[in-house]
């Protein structure tokens, strides 16, 4: 047949086509209503020919060479983002998400159903007030594979944070929920108090603004906002409250970066809600004082990261410190290689870097999933964690870690009950961190296992 090329856009900076078209296609389980389980989850789609009616021949591009995943029987969805029929790829003028709500506060959701959208479900922006979700379902119908074709509630540089209670969550081609802040670079440094930045952080005074230097990793110290000018949302001069020593700008990687704690939905409150079917993350978290509650993640792309999720040269918004994970429970099979289901971490951090979160509590959770990490913990100050519940009845490798604990100031573990099929080198791995043994303990192992309950790499 003669090709007939249709709807194909390849731009953008990450070269995703970020902008629209056919850029690129996800191999869904023949029978399961999820993605299937691989180490990369995305197809690029280079070619697209209509053969006749509904029927199109794909060529998909993907260079890391995951082309051993792909059975007869599979599905192939592809995500047409904001380019499909007659719909623009102009965010605004096209209004591909399912609602806005920018520039506002004390909003409520409840009792709302979204079955499908061409972008985003909610585009949450520079809000100065509480957005809640109450009984808020994004879920598919008449056989359907995506609800959304990116984040269902997507959060940007918001002075509150949201609260979604009683609500579930299905089938969505990105995150569920989404919060974060974003980040601002020093452009030029005009006296020791006052700088010119790189972007709006919907400043306000008083904010608690974080300095970090890219080069190593450091919290430079935190300051607050006594003065600031927008000039537009790329660039802001703002006059903080206190010298902060160690700024610089020299080159594109090797500078300091700035966060605002509070335009970055700090006290988001995730509670009772069911998450299943996603291809990413339940909920990916970049906000302080958040707390996630007797949630349900059932066959999650991953679970939940309170970490950046663009590993690029400016991360999205400060760390998550002070994160409350309760009595959630996680099960499935649809976890990608190198996604977690509890995954903790500041920007770029390595080990003998400063432990940047501060304070994060994990308890009563149960993980009933294969994961070759479970509970992912790097960089954090006050780490506790008591009464977790870790299962796997499937066959894992030895070298696999349930609870993975680096670079880390564990002030307790208190209560973990182990229940694997598979002997394991040790339950709790920790490499450099600050701890005491005395606080680690009951660490309990099913009968006839042999894992040890922890194992401290020197």
């Amino acid at each position: 047949f003669e090709p007939v090329w249709v709807n194909l856009i390849q731009t953008g900076s990450n070269g995703l086509g970020s902008t629209g078209g056919w850029w690129a296609g996800y191999l869904y389980d023949a029978e399961k209503p999820h993605i299937k389980r691989q180490r990369f989850d995305n197809y690029g789609t280079n070619h697209v020919w209509h053969v006749k009616d509904r029927i199109y021949k794909v060529q998909v591009d993907n260079s890391r060479g995951e082309y051993r995943f792909i059975e007869v029987g599979d599905r192939y969805c592809i995500n047409s983002r904001f380019s499909a029929y007659d719909v623009t790829s102009d965010l605004y003028d096209g209004m591909p998400s399912m609602f806005f709500v920018h520039y506002s506060g004390d909003i409520t959701f409840e009792n709302f159903y979204l079955y499908g959208t061409l972008h985003l479900g909610g585009d949450i922006g520079m809000c100065w007030g509480r957005i809640n979700f109450k009984n808020f379902n994004s879920v598919t119908k008449d056989g359907r594979l995506t609800a959304t074709n990116s984040d269902t509630i997507h959060v940007w540089r918001c002075k509150a944070g949201i609260t979604v209670e009683d609500s579930h969550f299905d089938s969505s081609f990105d995150d569920n929920i989404n919060t974060k802040g974003q980040t601002a670079f020093i452009v030029s440094k005009i006296d020791d108090y006052t700088y010119q930045v790189s972007r709006d952080l919907n400043y306000a005074i008083g904010d608690e603004l974080i300095f970090f230097d890219c080069n190593n990793h450091k919290d430079l110290g935190h300051a607050f906002v006594k003065d600031f000018t927008t000039i537009n949302d790329n660039s802001a001069t703002i006059t903080v409250d206190r010298v902060i020593e160690g700024t610089l700008l020299t080159n594109e990687t090797n500078r300091t970066q700035i966060w605002n704690i509070d335009s970055s939905s700090r006290g988001s409150i995730v509670r009772g809600t069911t998450f299943q079917n996603v291809r990413r993350f339940a909920y990916i978290c970049r906000s302080a004082n958040t707390m996630y509650e007797a949630n349900k993640q059932i066959d999650c792309g991953a679970g939940v990261q309170a970490a950046n999720e663009i590993f690029s040269n400016g991360s999205e918004a400060p760390f998550p410190s002070s994160f409350t994970h309760r009595n959630n429970y996680i099960e499935g099979d649809a976890l990608g290689d190198g996604l977690y289901p509890l995954d903790v971490q500041s920007w770029r951090s390595l080990m003998g870097d400063s432990a940047t979160i501060d304070g994060f509590l994990i308890e009563g959770n149960t993980f009933n999933i294969p994961a070759d990490r479970t509970i992912n913990l790097k960089a954090i100050q006050d780490l506790y964690m008591f009464n977790n519940t870790l299962i796997c009845n499937e066959e894992m490798p030895q070298y696999t870690l349930p609870i993975a604990i680096m670079n880390c100031e564990i002030k307790m573990i208190d209560g973990v009950n182990f229940n694997y099929k598979t002997n394991l080198n040790a339950v709790v791995n920790i490499a450099g961190c600050k701890f005491d043994e005395s606080n680690i303990k009951n660490i309990t192992v099913n009968e006839g296992n042999t894992t040890k309950p922890y194992y401290v790499k020197q």
